[in-house]
């Protein structure tokens, strides 16, 4: 090829590169100079909220490193995704997500805050209740009136038995009117069975003032009385506190029979329990607990046929009431000769009301014994609690309804009479 044709070619080529290149160049620059105003709006959020969608949370958190802590919106995200993690269970993924966030340089207080709440939150989620409570005072060192944080403490102070400073974090929050008072009798009265356990009766007596202060009604506080007052051998206080106890909440029977035994007991009139049962019995006839409690310690102080005819009320009403049928099998397995048993026994098994056997009463398969109900979140339960194992709520927790106001009709029918002889047997 002819030298200067060669030549002309490679100067066309060059021009023609460097045109590209600077051509490159010029659309960089301008792509750099849209990009920031671009970043600091709305791309910002999808670029967080892709990683949301993805489940990656290292990318979250490597995306927020990079960017001013001023952009709540990736923020606000990066939140949400704490909040998806925990709500699958999936906590450590929370927590790392949470403390990735305050690490995060310059982010301001109020994120810090949160962040340092729901970093709170995630490990008491983990049973991790001294790192939760490290997470939660240092929200309320910057934030004292942050209620949430108040009543996280409580609960963890509720479920690690630390009485004291759980009511110390409800007055707070009474002041703050952001709970009832009524509340703070329950941990008065933790608070004195805590002491009781240490044996210091004359400061569980104390506690118990400050429960009757929040709330003279409540239940728990009267059987928190009649603990000490068992403790110090004092039947007859006992039994006015346990039947004040049932006044106000007649659920709680089955739960505080065993403290009632032990009241009439220490009197020296364990008989006199019959009466006491009796007689509320005339004012409820409907109440099974109280007729089931009744039929126990008739069978205790083996009166075996009043037993048995208590326990026929109460299945004739309810034959699938399987405190009753177990209550009955113990009563068939004392091995009783009595004449007036025989009778009773066998008013269950040839008489039948309703085209209903009531051999079926006897011998057929009972409802599990789950006869309480937590009124917030459903959880059936095999005894009654002031405070619901599961949700945490206090004073929800109630007998679940059935067809137990038939036993009023068929003692009625039957003819027997409501009161029963107490005599020493």
């Amino acid at each position: 090829m002819d030298p200067l044709v060669a030549n002309l070619l490679w100067a066309a080529l060059l021009g023609i590169s460097l045109g590209a290149i600077v051509g490159v160049l010029v659309a960089a620059a301008g792509k750099r100079r849209v990009e920031p105003a671009e970043r600091s709006g709305g791309r910002a959020f999808l670029s967080s909220f892709r990683y949301v969608l993805e489940g990656d949370s290292e990318g979250a958190l490597e995306e927020l490193a990079g960017r001013s802590s001023t952009e709540s919106d990736a923020l606000a995200t990066s939140f949400a995704l704490g909040a998806h993690f925990r709500r699958k269970g999936d906590l450590v993924r929370a927590v790392r997500l949470h403390e990735g966030i305050l690490a995060l340089p310059g982010i301001a207080a109020d994120w810090r805050r949160s962040a340092e709440y729901e970093l709170g939150v995630d490990f008491r989620r983990l049973g991790m209740f001294s790192r939760a409570t490290e997470s939660l005072e240092r929200v309320l060192a910057d934030a004292p009136d942050h209620r949430e944080a108040l009543r996280e403490l409580r609960e963890i102070c509720e479920e690690t038995g630390d009485w004291e400073r759980a009511a110390a974090h409800q007055r707070r929050l009474v002041e703050l009117g952001a709970s009832s008072p009524i509340l703070a009798a329950h941990l008065h009265a933790g608070h004195a069975r805590k002491l009781l356990v240490e044996l210091r009766l004359d400061e569980a007596e104390l506690a118990l003032e400050r429960a009757f202060e929040a709330d003279p009604r409540c239940a728990d506080a009267f059987v928190a009385r009649a603990e000490v007052a068992l403790a110090r051998g004092d039947g007859g206080a006992a039994a006015a506190a346990l039947g004040e106890a049932h006044e106000r909440k007649p659920e709680v029977l089955p739960a505080i029979f065993p403290l009632l035994e032990a009241a009439f007991a220490a009197r020296g009139a364990y008989a006199e329990l019959g009466a006491f049962l009796e007689g509320r019995l005339e004012r409820t006839p409907e109440d099974l607990s109280l007729r089931l409690a009744l039929a126990r310690h008739l069978r205790r102080r083996r009166l075996a046929p009043e037993a048995a005819r208590q326990l026929r009320l109460i299945l004739e009403a309810d034959p699938q009431e399987a405190e009753a049928r177990l209550e009955l099998g113990e009563l068939l397995l004392d091995g009783s000769t009595d004449d007036d048993l025989r009778l009773e026994i066998r008013a269950f098994v040839d008489c039948g009301e309703g085209g209903r056997s009531s051999r079926a009463i006897v011998k057929g398969p009972g409802n599990p014994p789950r006869p309480f109900l937590c009124g917030d979140c459903a959880m059936e339960l095999t005894q009654f609690f002031f405070r619901c194992p599961r949700c945490y709520a206090w004073d929800t927790i109630a007998r679940a309804q059935g067809p137990t106001k038939r036993v009023a009709r068929v003692a009625s029918d039957h003819g027997i009479p409501r009161r029963i002889g107490v005599g020493e047997p």
